[in-house]
């Protein structure tokens, strides 16, 4: 390979809804890897065929952060999907019981 080549892949085509699912799912904690704030409490994201929601539990201003992954994930995904973010606030928590809702990050609560 000559240097300077960027290999590109071709853009992912799943083979089932649930395959999409956790492609996508991979696709934004690699998106979020080095971006998650201390701030940040949690991620998951809810998955759709052409949409993603991310939701966040957050302290603090976090929109920079969470514009930066959304941008990574944008990028991974090559535009493949509408994403939306929902930030609640720490005093709040995600429901991990929703079946729809994909956890992809909790951080170590400390008492």
């Amino acid at each position: 390979m000559d240097a300077g080549v960027i290999m590109m892949h071709p853009p992912y085509e799943p083979d089932s809804p649930l395959a999409w699912e956790n492609y996508v799912a991979c696709q934004v904690a690699q998106a979020a890897l080095g971006l998650l704030s201390p701030s940040i409490l949690d991620l998951a994201c809810r998955i759709g065929q052409d949409s993603i929601e991310l939701h966040l539990v957050a302290e603090g201003d976090v929109v920079d952060d969470v514009e930066n992954i959304c941008f990574e994930l944008d990028v991974l995904l090559e535009g493949a999907a509408q994403i939306t973010t929902h930030i609640h606030p720490a005093t709040s928590a995600l429901d991990w019981s929703d079946a729809t809702l994909r956890g992809v990050y909790s951080a170590k609560r400390t008492q």
